[in-house]
């Protein structure tokens, strides 16, 4: 990447002026609640790369959040949405050194990226009315409309579950939850695969409820994205 270009404005020039030299890699994202197998997802996605002997890396967002200081979201209603306006510049901000740091160098190293959530993460929790939705949608102006990221081809897979399973999946591991708050969050995330990504859904973006992650059906299913993303001709 030229340095005389910032990773938002490399980001959102057309594909007709990135250069082939930025061609190789492939962006593999995994979307969802909290809850909803990711995390089982990446690690079968990665034990497959591995039998296949493609070079990969696994990253997750957020990325080197841990410090942030953010505001109380339920103090008043003013608070609320300057809390919220505030998360979406802390996410772009840390999406910006993720990919500088992690996402980037590995792609331009001809490496499969397996992330665990991305920019449809941003839309689907800091989203939460018509203003934020504008507002991310202003920062990242080229997500949705083509199937390349910075050059690099992109394929996500939404994972999707029964609240009822959500629920107990993270009754199970201890977590602390806002069940209304999960399910405002994943109507975001059907609307968003269900009608924005549409036109790029093709081999490109997929959903899968996920009624079990330890069924063989969940394996296979992760698996056969993983091998549509990478072989599908012209993916």
């Amino acid at each position: 990447m030229s340095d005389e270009l910032s990773v938002k404005e490399f980001f959102n020039l057309p594909a007709a002026k990135i250069t082939s030299e930025h061609s190789k890699g492939r962006l593999i994202i995994f979307e969802g609640i909290d809850g909803s197998g990711k995390t089982t997802a990446v690690k079968i996605a990665s034990e497959h790369l591995s039998r296949l002997g493609i070079p990969h890396i696994c990253t997750k967002e957020p990325y080197g959040l841990d410090a942030v200081p953010f505001p109380n979201e339920n103090s008043c209603q003013e608070c609320a949405t300057n809390a919220i306006f505030f998360k979406i510049g802390a996410f772009v901000a840390s999406r910006e050194l993720h990919i500088k740091d992690v996402i980037l160098p590995a792609l331009q190293e001809g490496k499969i990226v397996l992330c665990d959530r991305f920019i449809e993460s941003t839309f689907a929790y800091q989203g939460i009315n018509e203003d934020a939705t504008e507002v991310i949608e202003s920062i990242y102006p080229q997500w949705g409309k083509s199937n390349k990221f910075m050059g690099f081809s992109i394929h996500s897979i939404l994972l999707q579950s029964m609240l009822s399973d959500i629920e107990k999946r993270l009754l199970d591991r201890g977590e602390n939850f806002d069940l209304d708050r999960l399910k405002e969050i994943q109507a975001r995330y059907y609307y968003r695969y269900d009608y924005k990504l549409q036109p790029l859904k093709h081999a490109h973006h997929e959903t899968f409820w996920n009624h079990n992650e330890e069924h063989p059906l969940f394996e296979s299913r992760i698996i056969a994205f993983i091998d549509r993303a990478i072989f599908t001709r012209g993916a």
